[in-house]
């Protein structure tokens, strides 16, 4: 049987001075009695229905000591002066099954608790539980993960997701548990067995709060059962019918009229406008005491809206990105013998979302209409084979197809303007997206618990199975994308090409992804108590992955996909060591230590760029196109082509590269090494204080490398960069013209660049750009050797120290904490492939474009190793639930958040003219191989967000109600405060117009939610 964990634990290098500086500031002096030498263990009996069970006869058997003892007319029990061990207990009443708990440990000076529940149904086992509250020290395991059950998410202002809750986890950011690359590092589960997206990683169902019986986050100190991370374990234990009839009903709003805004004026993207939710539960039995059933249904319509930038009486857009999810679920429970359960649950959902990508820039004809069903199940089977081993075997998955197609249809090319400032779109979309992931696993695992060799042991062992697959298309729409260049002096008329100045066009830059993966592991964990106060807990997990890749040729939108083929296979091995100390040998104060390897779970991310694959194609820009009639016109390829250079397009065309691949060479599965020194104490019955130090540090971080990268390019010295059409200089952060200290072009441009410079007779010598001539074009060498490797130069290390102080008591309780983090390296995801920037488009619904990376393009090696964005300096939490009077309860949760970095960022286009410190101009010749790579202006988090502080409040309030038990009005006030803090600003420097506030270097992208209301009815 699984033993009972309590929450995290935590300590670190600075933990003495932490520990000092939290007990003087946070923790009240709490007295504490003299420990005796002998443990008491005080319990309470009662039948499935709820009533006490009197004269239950209660067994007791240690290897010193053994005891016996009868229930009062209460249904409690106390057996007192008991000798420090582990016990076996026994609880049997005539007319009752029995109930065994093979382990029940007893420490000197401690007083356990244990519940007891006795059923009649002779195919029912009964059950025992170790009562332990958030201020119980688990000092058998280094292990300590944090469990925030219904009850709590109930009384706390947080979002009606589940997941929503490790927002409460000390130093989690935006999904980001203790330093992850962003939510794809984290293993999301439903009880137990993993349910993460198969493309991209991340929380795929996100399922309702209320479906969920409590929420578990592990990661500190994990044992080899936990796997496929390297941030962390969100597990989510799903809802199940008892003997007990009990329903739900509940509504929740939220409305314009009462919500703020925090937008300013002449920013640019979306916030909530409107949300409305109706949901309900119904659980009980179809056959009492064996057959059991919940089931659930949600509907949730939300609305976001737009400013109006280009009006000057309406605040904000008539238009609205609507938004509505619709989803059920059914579960089934049968015990069918005692010890034995069996779980059968299957959930459908849908969402729809028309104006996808809303953000008072674009007009609302350029979005995207977004249609996602998704099916999905999970079956668990249980035996308790004897009191002292169990058996578990779990299996889930879904399968989901998202469709995101634009609102003009898949003919009707997108129309996007070139001018100084942002570049709005029109008519369509520009991609047709779609993207299909299904997952399915299984995971089975034997516990068993057994002295020998002088200690307990409590041993897991278990293999784990998952197979996935991923398509991910996105197809320009029209085959092509009209750029008409936009001077303000002239009027522009989106569907009215006589309103068009010279226009350009965009072709290419499609993705077509077809991808399946499947990984195996096994694993065991021993849990070894060696005497009364040590605990050992040695694990090894074994796993494999494999992933294949279906080409299907992303410049060819039409043509069919060829057969798959192997494109990456990688073993790997997770040994995990971990110690813990009883100190004081009173379950009072524990030392814990852990060191273990976890390696990433394989997503599509890791081997898209392998050579043959053919997923992604080349964007080009022609800069002019022939004359048109009407804005709806396409041209094919060849009908393009048979133009170019004949006053139609442009015989000159600009290419960013975005399909480099690789042959895999030395392909390793990323891990991170995590250490974690940890130490907690209990300061009486209701407070305890935590502290924790964790260093973790990526290794076989998987990528692109050019191994001739550094024969391969040159570096240009002080280029300033000017706008190519208006003639204007593009300006820096301080407001200067920008000049890049360094710029790389391959040498195979070079020469191209050269030779373009000095073509026709020079009388005065020939030409050189930046020092670089005619004569030197022998020695400038391109011999391109990508291969798909494990980088040795990547890096990433993260430490985080936190102090964190608990109290519970009957009718409140809370937790506050303080972190300090850092995160730094080259690194900022789970690959070593680039991520392009795109807050230049707010509200993007497109994935972000991921490139070759730095270890292929070495302008993005520029300025690029330092504080990465996955870190706060400082964070502050502190929330609170408790019973106010007149049945009135509350909850709070505050946050406050230092240190947040951001870099600005320039994008090598072919829109700009660059020149060298002579005032040469750059022919065309000299970029195309650099085109589209985006190098850091600065060192690598040399900015940060302002600080920000966040209140959220909730409160409800219990009424007689005539049809139910109760009804519950509940109120929940987010942003108290009114923050308007910004947690996404626009970080590349470009085409910035000062007329254009939405447009220059640091312009609001996205801010704190503003302050709102949501009011709420539940009927129980």
């Amino acid at each position: 049987m699984r033993r009972c964990r309590s929450r995290e634990v935590r300590f670190g290098r600075y933990g003495q001075a932490a520990l000092w500086v939290t007990l003087l500031l946070l923790v009240p002096r709490v007295s504490e009695t003299q420990a005796s030498l002998r443990g008491t263990l005080v319990g309470v009996v009662s039948a499935d229905n709820g009533s006490l069970l009197p004269d239950a006869r209660v067994t007791i058997r240690g290897r010193s000591d053994s005891a016996m003892t009868v229930t009062d007319a209460r249904g409690e029990f106390v057996l007192s002066t008991l000798d420090a061990g582990t016990y076996a207990l026994t609880v049997r009443q005539l007319g009752y099954q029995p109930a065994e708990l093979a382990a029940v440990r007893v420490i000197a000076g401690d007083t356990v608790r244990v519940r007891v529940v006795l059923t009649r149904a002779s195919t029912q086992l009964s059950t025992v539980v170790v009562v332990r509250t958030p201020t119980s020290i688990d000092a058998l395991s280094p292990e300590s993960p944090r469990r925030f059950d219904r009850e709590l998410a109930l009384q706390l202002p947080t979002s009606r997701d589940a997941a929503s809750v490790i927002a409460l986890v000390p130093g989690a950011l935006s999904g980001r548990l203790w330093g992850g690359a962003g939510a794809v590092t984290n293993n999301f589960q439903i009880d137990g067995v993993s349910m993460n997206h198969a493309g991209v990683g991340g929380d795929f169902l996100q399922l309702p709060r209320d479906w969920v019986e409590a929420i578990e986050v592990r990661g500190v100190g994990a044992s080899a059962e936990f796997g496929n991370f390297q941030g962390g374990v969100i597990n989510a234990i799903t809802r199940t019918g008892t003997n007990h009839v009990r329903g739900t009903l509940r509504s929740f709003h939220e409305d314009e009229a009462l919500t703020s805004s925090n937008f300013e004026r002449g920013e640019i993207g979306a916030e909530l406008a409107q949300r409305t939710e109706f949901s309900s539960e119904l659980a009980g039995p179809i056959i009492s005491d064996r057959l059991f059933y919940f089931i659930g249904a949600q509907f949730m319509e939300r609305s976001l809206r737009s400013p109006a930038l280009f009006s000057s009486t309406d605040a904000f857009l008539a238009s609205r990105e609507r938004q509505r999810d619709a989803r059920a679920v059914g579960k089934l429970t049968w015990r069918r013998a005692a010890g034995e359960r069996a779980d059968l649950l299957v959930g459908a959902s849908r969402q729809s979302i028309t104006n996808a990508g809303l953000n008072g820039l674009d007009a609302v004809e350029s979005l995207q209409r977004v249609d996602a069903p998704v099916l999905w199940y999970e079956g668990a089977w249980r035996r308790e084979l004897t009191p002292r081993t169990t058996l578990e075997l779990t299996l889930a998955g879904y399968s989901a197809r998202e469709s995101r197609t634009g609102n003009g249809g898949a003919d009707v090319p997108a129309v996007r303007v070139i001018r100084v400032g942002n570049q709005p779109a029109y008519q369509n979309s520009e991609f047709d997206e779609r993207r299909d992931p299904t997952s399915h696993s299984a995971i089975a695992v034997a516990r068993h618990t057994q002295r020998a060799l002088g200690a307990e042991h409590a041993i897991a062992a278990g293999v784990e199975f998952n197979t996935s697959t991923w398509r991910n298309e996105g197809i320009r729409t029209g085959g092509m994308t009209w750029r008409p260049y936009l001077f303000e002096s002239v009027p522009f008329v989106a569907n009215d090409v006589s309103t068009w100045n010279t226009t350009g066009s965009d072709w290419g830059g499609n993705t077509r992804l077809n991808t399946r993966m499947q990984s195996l592991a096994a694993f065991v964990q021993d849990d070894i108590t060696i005497g009364e106060r040590i605990t050992l807990s040695p694990g090894l997990r074994v796993s494999e992955w494999t992933g294949w890749m279906t080409p299907c040729d992303a410049s060819r939108p039409q043509t069919p996909c060829t057969s798959a083929f192997k494109a990456v296979r990688a073993t790997a091995f997770d040994p995990r060591i971990g110690v813990s100390w009883d100190v004081t040998g009173r379950n009072t104060l524990a030392v814990k230590a852990h060191w273990g390897r976890f390696h990433q779970g394989m997503t599509a991310l890791l081997f898209d760029r392998v050579s043959g694959a053919n997923a992604y194609s080349n964007r080009r820009f022609y800069n002019t196109a022939p004359p048109l009639t009407d804005a709806r016109t396409t041209f094919t390829e060849s009908e393009r082509d048979a133009q170019v250079g004949t006053g139609g397009f442009a015989a000159f065309f600009n290419t960013d590269v975005l399909d480099e691949t690789g042959v895999v060479d030395g392909y390793r599965q990323p891990y991170v090494d995590q250490l974690s020194i940890a130490l907690e104490k209990t300061m009486g019955e209701h407070w305890k204080v935590e502290l924790v130090g964790i260093e973790r540090r990526n290794g076989n971080v998987v990528g692109l490398l050019d191994r001739n990268a550094a024969t391969n390019y040159t570096a240009l010295s002080n280029i300033k960069v000017d706008q190519r059409f208006v003639f204007n200089a593009v300006l820096d952060p301080s407001g200067i013209p920008l000049v890049l200290n360094q710029l790389y072009v391959s040498n195979r441009d070079l020469v191209e660049a050269i030779r373009a410079l000095n073509r026709g007779p020079r009388p005065g010598g020939p030409l050189c750009f930046d020092g670089w001539c005619p004569s030197d074009i022998a020695s400038l060498l391109y011999d391109p050797g990508i291969v798909l490797t494990t980088l040795r130069d990547a890096r990433r290390h993260y430490r985080q120290l936190t102090s964190t102080v608990t109290a519970h008591y009957a009718r409140w309780r809370g937790e506050g904490s303080l972190t300090l983090a850092r995160l730094v390296g080259n690194v900022d995801g789970i690959t070593g492939h680039g991520v392009i920037s795109n807050s230049s488009i707010p509200n993007s619904v497109s994935n972000p474009e991921f490139t070759a990376g730095p270890f292929v393009r070495p302008n993005e090696r520029i300025n690029f190793d330092g504080r990465l964005p996955n870190a706060t300096e400082f964070e502050g939490k502190l929330w609170l639930t408790g019973q106010l009077p007149k049945g009135i309860s509350a909850g709070v949760f505050f946050t406050h958040i230092i240190g947040e970095p951001t870099t600005p960022t320039f994008t090598i286009l072919g829109r700009y003219a660059y020149r060298d410190a002579a005032g040469t101009q750059a022919p065309r010749e000299l970029l195309p191989d650099v085109l589209g790579q985006q190098l850091f202006v600065e060192t690598r988090g040399s900015r940060t967000y302002a600080s920000r502080s966040l209140l959220d409040l909730h409160v409800e309030r219990a009424l007689p109600f005539e049809f139910a038990s109760r009804a519950i009005v509940s109120l929940d006030v987010f942003n108290a405060l009114g923050s308007r803090a910004l947690i996404r600003v626009k970080t590349e420097i470009d085409d910035q117009a000062l007329a254009d506030p939405s447009s220059v270097l640091g312009a609001a992208r996205q801010r704190v939610m503003p302050r709102s209301l949501r009011l709420g009815v539940r009927i129980e």
